[in-house]
């Protein structure tokens, strides 16, 4: 039995849409529960800024 294309491409597209769905979930708790921050500098690269004191909480998602 052939499977066709369509169906290959749809299967294919669930599975990366699950996959960014968790990385952004994952980022979300980076945020949330260590209180990183990210800005962007004067050259253009990515700083991140570590958790502020107070601002750490117990990890309750796991």
């Amino acid at each position: 039995m052939r499977v066709p294309t369509g169906v290959i491409a749809v299967a294919a597209s669930f599975g990366v849409a699950i996959w960014i769905s968790l990385t952004a979930h994952e980022g979300g708790r980076l945020v949330h529960v260590h209180g990183l921050n990210g800005t962007i500098s004067e050259t253009g690269s990515l700083v991140l800024s570590p958790a502020q004191p107070g601002r750490e909480r117990d990890n309750d998602d796991h």
